[in-house]
């Protein structure tokens, strides 16, 4: 959950809500579906939420550095930059789809039932978020060795 509202405080304070949430509603269960399935759909729904309302100022991937020397700062940044950061970039259901089955390790079932789809629409969203990713990473490093020449050149 730290993942999508970029601090440790917000998240706990999510988390917390989920389970209030989970107690005041738990007369809504049902015993055809699993339990940790429902908390974590209304957690994942907190979070939506909570991520729609205020973007983070800074990505996952971003971190803050005791150095103050900006090319420094853009060093760090480029190196710590990560899959999940360019999987944010991703429309919303397929990002959720990815961080589902890989962060939180569940299954297409599971999935399809968080995201309220079927199966199928699931692994159509997993296929199109990999075929995503792959460009973007080959877009990425398109333009690190458009750099690396302009630089090269330009010296």
């Amino acid at each position: 959950m730290q993942q999508k509202t970029g601090n440790l405080q917000d998240a706990e304070d999510l988390v917390q809500d989920a389970f209030v949430k989970a107690y005041r509603n738990i007369h809504r269960y049902r015993a055809s579906f699993c339990f940790s399935t429902w908390l974590f759909t209304i957690a994942m729904r907190l979070a939506n939420s909570h991520y729609r309302r205020r973007r983070p100022l800074q990505t996952a991937w971003e971190h803050k550095s005791g150095n103050s020397e900006p090319d420094a700062v853009i060093a760090q940044r480029e190196s710590r930059q990560s899959l999940w950061a360019l999987a944010e970039r991703l429309p919303e259901n397929q990002y959720q789809a990815l961080w589902l089955k890989y962060a939180a390790d569940m299954s297409i079932k599971e999935i399809a039932k968080v995201m309220r789809k079927s199966q199928v629409c699931v692994k159509v969203l997993l296929y199109r978020a990999r075929v995503n990713l792959a460009e973007q990473l080959n877009k990425q490093m398109t333009d690190r060795r458009s750099k690396e020449r302009f630089c090269a050149v330009k010296v």
